[in-house]
Order: C-alpha cells, then structure tokens, then sequence
C-alpha cells in the first residue's frame, strides 16, 4: 500500500490517501485474496491543534477483490445506521 499524507497548518487540516500498489517481495500467490483496487482518502481535523488531544475525521474508502460474497454475508457484515437526536444536535450510530 502506497500511503501520502498533506498537512495545511493554516486551515488545519490533514489529508491522508492510501492506494494498492504491486511489490515484487509479495507476489500474488493462491493462498489468499489480493485486492489490487484499492484507495482511500481520509480528511482529520485536531479540535484545537495537531499537538493536543481530540479531532474530527472523515473516510471515503474503496476496494474491489474480485470475489463473489452471497448477499446473506453482506448483510450480516453492514453496519446498519440510525439517525438520533442528542440534545440539539443529530447523532449517527
């Protein structure tokens, strides 16, 4: 995995990405599932600096293995969301 990160100081704001990439000291073998389509992308936010305690984060993630999974495992693997009023602000669990 190729991994890049970009820091703003002044917008305070971090960026991380991550890719699949080959190596030749890992070739594919059939001994398990090698996903070569994957990236994400993460966003993270200190509350007040990158030194002290506390952030907000958000993730875009994607991959493809190239594997049949039955709807029933999917299904048992998805979080199921809710959308919950806390005090004066929405909560997604």
């Amino acid at each position: 995995m190729y991994c890049m990160f970009q820091v703003d100081e002044e917008q305070k704001l971090m960026t991380l990405t991550s890719n699949a990439v080959q190596h030749p000291s890992f070739p594919e073998t059939g001994d398990y599932v090698r996903v070569s389509e994957y990236t994400s992308q993460m966003m993270i936010r200190p509350h007040k600096s990158f030194d002290d305690h506390g952030f907000d984060y958000v993730m875009s993630y994607y991959d493809n293995p190239h594997l049949y999974v039955p709807s029933w495992a999917i299904n048992k693997m998805t979080v199921q969301r809710k959308l919950i009023l806390c005090g004066s602000k929405k909560v997604l669990l």
